[in-house]
């Protein structure tokens, strides 16, 4: 795992800290934001990636949001399939179609 320094006592801790567990200094952590609208606008699962190299999430929350993306991910896929299914059934339908 990888460590980072505090700012303000210079001691070493694990990276995914939000405060340092010594001196309960703040330390930046990088936008969560991104993270999420990738993953759950687009990306899916394919952003799962870009959420474990993120220092912005601990690991129990990178834990449960890969399994989310991937049970987002495979929602999307079933919807779309049954869209497509739908919308075969009523191509099929129409007339003069094959």
């Amino acid at each position: 795992m990888k460590t980072t320094r505090c700012p303000a006592c210079s001691a070493t801790f694990e990276d995914w800290f939000a405060a340092c567990p010594f001196c309960q200094a703040p330390l930046a952590r990088p936008d969560r934001g991104a993270v999420l609208v990738s993953i759950f606008l687009g990306l899916g699962a394919f952003a799962s990636p870009a959420l474990w190299r993120s220092r912005a999430f601990s690991p129990r929350e990178k834990l449960w949001l890969t399994v989310a993306a991937v049970a987002y991910s495979c929602s999307m896929v079933a919807i779309i399939v049954v869209a497509f299914r739908l919308f075969l059934s009523f191509y099929r339908q129409l007339p003069g179609a094959s």
